[in-house]
């Protein structure tokens, strides 16, 4: 039986509803920071994150799946829907800062455990590498570091797992990316420039 991963997405999210589309996020392991979302399709999507500063690491290790999960469960949503047209201050000024209202706080859902139960036999299938790649996605969404996510859930070794992303890769299942680069969800807007890294 493969190891759950959920452990290490263990800590406390608060999500917390502002004016236009705002919310500000904060946890444990998590320093306060504000996302924008926009309504698509009724589903809330992320447009901008910011924070000051806002470096490349702090993106790369940002848990977006978790806080789009926690707005689109119900509460947040409902009050994110509510202060839609209500105007928004400066980013970062004391104003700004003072507009949450502190409605609609809800726990980040749990995520389920990403698991790749390897095919038996020694050939790889174009089904496999998809699968790979669908985990190698999720982890970075996750802010977990793919190639060791990959390994442990299908109970091989970090050499191995970094030869099926490798495989993927070249398969066009996955962009390239620069060596120790991990790509993740692309957000537009005035936060985060989109693009795969």
């Amino acid at each position: 039986m493969t190891p759950s991963l959920h452990d290490q997405q263990a800590s406390e999210l608060t999500v917390k509803a502002g004016p236009s589309g705002w919310v500000v996020v904060s946890g444990s392991d998590l320093p306060t920071c504000y996302v924008r979302f926009a309504l698509s399709d009724e589903v809330w999507r992320p447009t901008t994150l910011f924070r000051a500063p806002l470096t490349p690491e702090f993106v790369r290790g940002f848990p977006m799946y978790r806080i789009e999960a926690a707005v689109n469960a119900g509460g947040v949503s409902e009050t994110l829907a509510s202060l839609l047209d209500a105007p928004v201050a400066g980013l970062g000024s004391e104003e700004f800062i003072r507009s949450f209202t502190g409605f609609g706080h809800v726990p980040a859902p749990p995520l389920p455990p990403i698991t790749l139960e390897r095919p038996q036999g020694r050939r790889l299938t174009d089904e496999w590498y998809a699968e790979v790649a669908t985990a190698y996605r999720l982890a970075a969404d996750r802010g977990l570091k793919p190639r060791k996510t990959i390994a442990e859930a299908a109970g091989a070794s970090a050499d191995v797992a970094g030869r099926w992303i490798y495989e993927a890769r070249k398969r066009g299942l996955l962009p390239a990316t620069q060596p120790g680069r991990v790509f993740a969800r692309s957000m537009t807007d005035r936060g985060v420039s989109s693009g795969d890294n």
